[in-house]
């Protein structure tokens, strides 16, 4: 019999892109406040769909976003991967480690989505999250090292 190995996880930084706001403290404060991101669908044409209101990110998340990602890889990103790299890349920001301190083999960003994240490993950078990558979403987890 083995011995019981304990393994301890310590969550250092989180942030959220959401229907409520396009940062933790916007969401925050919205779910707090009790609202609802639920609203009439902007960012296409509703006229041919039965369904007209969603949870969908406000537009302000694209010009959000341009602060984090140069041009050029925003235009290669699609939208819910850009969301998953500015929100990955605000929380390492917020954790304040110095991953090179570190055994990257033991460091992670924890990375979860709504809908396909099957571009996470492709346009994940590893300036941005440094470490493991581990990508949960659409009832699929993956995990992956930039180095």
């Amino acid at each position: 019999m083995q011995p019981k190995v304990q393994r301890k996880v310590v969550v250092t930084a989180l942030n959220l892109v959401t229907a409520l706001g396009v940062d933790l403290e916007s969401s925050w404060d919205g779910l707090v406040a009790g609202r609802s991101g639920i609203r009439k669908i902007s960012l296409f044409d509703t006229t041919k769909h039965e369904t007209r209101i969603a949870g969908e990110v406000p537009g302000e998340f694209d010009d959000y976003a341009r602060k984090h990602c140069s041009r050029r890889l925003s235009n290669q990103m699609g939208r819910a991967i850009k969301m998953g790299y500015v929100c990955a890349k605000e929380a390492v920001g917020r954790a304040r480690l110095d991953f090179d301190a570190y055994d990257r083999v033991r460091c992670a960003t924890i990375f979860g989505g709504a809908g396909n994240c099957s571009g996470v490993r492709q346009w994940t950078s590893p300036i941005a999250v440094k470490g493991r990558i581990v990508v949960g979403g659409d009832g699929h987890l993956c995990s992956w090292s930039p180095h």
